[in-house]
């Protein structure tokens, strides 16, 4: 379980997480990881931006995400989708 923002609740699988899938998805995919983005708003999504992953923490995110300083996460002033496109720029992924 993995409780964040205090209010939400996920339930996973044991042995399970998001950073867990993630992993698997890029192993079984064959990417590399300078080839991946990923996306967060909450707490929960934590493991995932710990991978070292280029990542982007949406204006909207929750505090717990925001306050998270990895050297590959990029913080945008827009909020939802245009937070997340907005990163992608970043990255030079569009």
């Amino acid at each position: 379980m993995v409780y964040s923002g205090g209010q939400f609740l996920d339930l996973l699988p044991p042995k399970s997480s998001k950073a867990g899938a993630v992993k698997y998805i890029v192993e079984r995919l064959g990417v590399s990881k300078q080839d991946v983005v990923i996306c967060g708003d909450s707490g929960n999504d934590l493991d995932i931006f710990n991978l070292g992953f280029k990542g982007i923490i949406v204006g909207n995110a929750h505090p717990e995400l925001k306050q998270f300083n990895g050297k590959n996460a990029y913080h945008a002033v827009g909020e939802y989708c245009a937070g997340i496109v907005e990163g992608l720029r970043h990255f030079g992924f569009i």
